[in-house]
């Protein structure tokens, strides 16, 4: 790449909550795969001196701390605001990642597409025990997942177009920095106020994929590797690049690696690299060892050293 890749994180809250701790390993793996990237962490009014009162890891990370007045009273409200309005504050093209994205393999490629926009659809959660179903097979390899139920009365209400094109997750996303991504950019924010203002809603997703439906914004369809929401299906952890997990409350998706290096890093403060490292090489986002998952994330090699009579020891 020609100039050094720019990648934005938004927080909002106390300063040293759940939610930093999880952009402070999230960035950290971003550094470790990208040395010489600008990272802009965007905060609200609130956040942003909560950071330096606690002394936050966060800050020795990141390049730069943006400061945004949102007005906003609550903390989902703040932060809402605060990542629909990135693309008016940010100069130059970016890559955003929410706090429990984790990068593992590199993804610049993401930010040489030609479109001004690119994402992976959004993706619906599987209960338990059904992801093995051959139709959620075929919606991982056709990748056009369908739209969330909850998506449709939001839209009736709002009196927005019904269905949008596209559904994407704006968990992982790239923007360039152009007049009709700008464009997008302030219709997003627009839309979002006008929902929260009548509906209370503060998810951002909605108010982004009726405003991308509505305009004429070059876009790319990402591979899911790009952000692997392995909750939905575990199908989607093979060849992942990053690794998108979801946050329920206060607290990282149990049973992952990444609930596990929070809570190392709230016990002990510091990051636990080994893990990183392993979690890196073998792209295995589970704490449990399960045949059917790593089946499911593509983990071939330690299959056969488990099902392969004597293959262990010849590769230990």
């Amino acid at each position: 790449m020609g100039r050094p890749l720019q990648i934005c994180y938004v927080l909002a809250g106390s300063g040293d909550d759940v939610y930093a701790d999880m952009l402070y390993i999230s960035a950290s793996m971003s550094r470790r795969l990208y040395a010489d990237a600008r990272i802009r962490l965007l905060c609200d009014e609130v956040t942003a001196p909560a950071l330096e009162q606690h002394h936050s890891p966060v800050l020795d990370v990141v390049d730069e701390v943006v400061r945004v007045e949102t007005g906003m009273t609550t903390v989902a409200s703040r932060s809402r605001f605060v990542k629909t309005s990135m693309r008016q504050v940010v100069q130059g093209d970016f890559i955003f990642l929410d706090a429990d994205a984790l990068p593992v393999q590199p993804f610049h490629q993401m930010a040489l597409v030609k479109e001004d926009f690119a994402a992976v659809r959004d993706c619906l959660v599987v209960p338990a025990g059904q992801w093995y179903q051959l139709k959620l097979l075929w919606r991982h390899w056709t990748e056009s997942p369908p739209i969330p139920a909850p998506v449709k009365p939001v839209y009736d209400s709002m009196a927005w177009n019904y269905p949008p094109r596209y559904y994407f997750n704006t968990g992982v996303m790239f923007m360039r920095d152009t007049p009709e991504a700008r464009r997008l950019g302030q219709e997003w924010h627009n839309r979002w106020r006008q929902q929260f203002d009548k509906l209370g809603i503060h998810q951002d997703q909605f108010s982004f994929n009726s405003a991308i439906h509505d305009l004429t914004t070059p876009i790319r369809v990402l591979p899911t590797r790009y952000n692997a929401m392995v909750r939905t299906s575990p199908w989607y952890a093979h060849r992942a690049k990053i690794f998108h997990f979801f946050t329920t409350g206060k607290s990282p998706e149990p049973g992952t690696v990444l609930a596990r290096l929070v809570e190392t890093l709230q016990k002990t403060r510091k990051l636990d690299t080994e893990m990183i490292e392993r979690f890196c090489r073998s792209g295995y986002p589970w704490l449990t060892d399960s045949l059917l998952l790593r089946a499911a994330a593509g983990n071939y090699g330690v299959l056969a050293q488990r099902l392969i009579p004597g293959r262990r020891r010849q590769t230990a």
